[in-house]
């Protein structure tokens, strides 16, 4: 009696044998081997092994279950800071604003340069808080005139009287 080998099947006109349409199917890994590392991962080991719908990605970074804390070290517990009560080490009205608002008060008023050197600011810095601090932001009634002297220009703060 002989036998006869199995005719070749064609699938899309590709021959399939017999051998290759038997594989048998990939193995899911055993939760058993993922659950013997810790008790922590039998339960997210019982929780990947379980159909589940897929998470939303920012949830697919974050673990199935809370781990307890980390016992932390205690620190001694540190007196609060003592905290001043005197007055600061500056007294009120030294700040540059505070100067130049003093130099620009007195009778003849100041020029560019002479705000200049006082701040330690360049030309800019100065006419622009003269526009912006002191007009805008303080609403002093700063007056910019021609002098005499040189030609250079006199900045003054001029008190409304009131008639």
């Amino acid at each position: 009696m002989t036998v006869k080998a199995p005719k070749a099947k064609s699938i899309n006109s590709v021959p399939v044998t017999a051998t290759k349409a038997a594989r048998p199917a990939p193995k899911a890994p055993a939760a058993t081997a993922i659950a013997k590392k810790s008790p922590a991962r039998k339960a997210n080991a019982a929780a990947v092994a379980s159909p589940v719908a897929p998470l939303a990605s920012s949830a697919r970074n974050k673990p199935l279950i809370k781990r307890p804390a980390k016992a932390r070290l205690q620190t001694p517990m540190v007196a609060a800071p003592t905290i001043l009560t005197t007055a600061p080490s500056d007294p009120v009205g030294t700040s540059k604003q505070s100067q130049l608002i003093a130099k620009l008060t007195a009778a003849p008023g100041a020029t560019i340069q002479q705000m200049m050197a006082l701040t330690g600011w360049q030309a800019h810095t100065v006419r622009g808080t003269i526009s912006g601090a002191l007009r805008k932001r303080l609403g002093l009634n700063v007056v910019c005139a021609a002098s005499e002297l040189g030609g250079e220009r006199l900045y003054r703060i001029v008190t409304s009287v009131a008639a």
